[in-house]
């Protein structure tokens, strides 16, 4: 009891085993997370325009059925990712996550048809799948169930500063670029592999500062299939969890309509 006490990080009371060096990393890792979501969508317009050459008047639709088609692949690979990372750890699915996305930024403006984007976009929903359901994972794992409301305050700050850099600088690079003489294609091309390179770092500090909560070692010799009937069975038991589900279903609607 008295580990379970002791263990802070400044106001938030941690898990026993978790060190301030993994909490530390989780805060870092919400921001540039939260960041790499965002910069695909920010810059979907200039590559379609400047690399794809789509005319603005039909890239409504294009974005539509992109979006349609990213959210029914988060939706559909959730749940898996998140019985992965009680099956085989959550560093290794939340890597693998990061990774995917490096991809698809890198992968991003060199596409050549629409075709490509759907299926780069696709590799990149993936990724968002597995990167976004452990870092929620973790709200879990790290603070104990009284400093939960402070450790999430702390992860709605980090992630709202990703997304400020992310919409106040880098979405501004193609333009810097082709003011010092790059054509506006290579300014597309270097600006989205910046979300490369911030996914690749989010991936080496995962992997390296990060660890798994002592509630995975409960559940990571069951199979898939009982890790998923838990889920179903814990909302079907408790109200709150059904609550949260319906209220994860509505925030994430809001998110697709908002942008």
């Amino acid at each position: 009891v008295s580990q379970i006490n002791n263990n802070k990080l400044g106001p938030i009371y941690l898990m026993p085993g978790v060190g301030r060096i993994n909490a530390l990393s989780f805060f870092p890792v919400a921001l540039l997370n939260t960041s790499v979501f965002a910069f695909m969508n920010f810059m979907q317009p200039y590559v379609l325009e400047e690399h794809l050459g789509i005319a603005r008047h039909i890239q409504g639709a294009v974005v539509g059925s992109v979006a349609t088609m990213q959210e029914l692949i988060i939706i559909a690979m959730t749940a898996l990712m998140g019985a992965l990372a009680d099956k085989v750890g959550r560093r290794p699915v939340f890597s693998m996550g990061l990774i995917l996305m490096a991809i698809a930024y890198f992968c991003f403006p060199l596409m050549t048809s629409l075709y490509q984007l759907y299926m780069v976009r696709a590799l990149f929903a993936v990724g968002v799948a597995a990167a976004s359901t452990v870092l929620i994972i973790y709200t879990g794992d790290y603070p104990q169930e009284r400093s939960r409301a402070k450790w999430n305050g702390f992860m709605g700050l980090f992630q709202g500063i990703g997304v400020t850099i992310t919409s106040a600088l880098l979405v501004k690079m193609p333009a810097t670029l082709t003011a010092r003489g790059f054509d506006p294609i290579e300014a597309g091309t270097y600006t989205v592999w910046v979300g490369t390179l911030i996914c690749l770092i989010a991936a080496v500090v995962v992997f390296i500062f990060m660890k798994p909560g002592l509630k995975q070692q409960e559940q990571n010799k069951a199979s898939f299939k009982e890790l998923f009937t838990d889920g179903y069975r814990a909302a079907k038991k408790d109200s709150q969890i059904r609550l949260a589900y319906f209220a994860s279903l509505a925030a994430r609607g809001d998110i697709v309509v908002v942008g």
